[in-house]
């Protein structure tokens, strides 16, 4: 045996959503306005809150930004005369190689420093050719994807967050 209750069946998920989604006030209000042509009031802020652009994410992203142009910079000149220089050490590398060629008359210590010339010489052109590899592999991908343009782009649009203007939709009568 059950009792009658005089209360209301509890309510749907489906009705509670529409009740919390009505926004028919509101949208009186929008056809008004434009109907109207009022226009909305417009409220600016000096300054934002306290840490609204200083969250360490944010300044993370900055710092980022910064050293990403830097590094695209860097790599851009890089590897417009990586192709020379290379080309330059093979020349010295077959200066050197010439100098044991044709000197007959060369001491144990002039071949030596020869030899730690030329070994020298190899080193800094492996140098290169390592910069001039990761370069090839680097620049497409930030090119495509990252831009110095595209970097200073976001930079602008973080920094222009502080002079952001705000419209306030809300109807007078529900508060400014």
């Amino acid at each position: 045996m059950g009792l009658v209750s005089d209360e209301e069946p509890p309510k749907t998920e489906t009705e509670e959503n529409a009740e919390r989604n009505d926004c028919s006030a509101y949208e009186d209000y929008l056809d008004n306005a434009i109907h109207e042509k009022k226009t909305m009031p417009l409220y600016l802020r000096d300054e934002l809150p306290e840490g609204t652009l200083n969250s360490a994410l944010i300044q993370d992203t900055l710092k980022f930004i910064e050293t990403a142009k830097d590094i695209l910079d860097k790599w851009n000149d890089r590897m417009a005369h990586i192709e020379q220089e290379i080309r330059t050490y093979e020349l010295r590398t077959s200066d050197e190689l010439h100098l044991l060629e044709f000197s007959a008359d060369l001491s144990q210590d002039e071949m030596r420093e020869c030899a730690e010339r030329l070994q020298q010489i190899r080193v800094e052109r492996r140098i290169t050719k390592n910069e001039r590899y990761v370069g090839d592999m680097l620049l497409p991908l930030l090119n495509d994807g990252i831009s110095t343009e595209k970097l200073q782009h976001l930079e602008k649009n973080i920094f222009e967050m502080q002079t952001r203007q705000y419209r306030i939709r809300v109807p007078e009568q529900f508060g400014k």
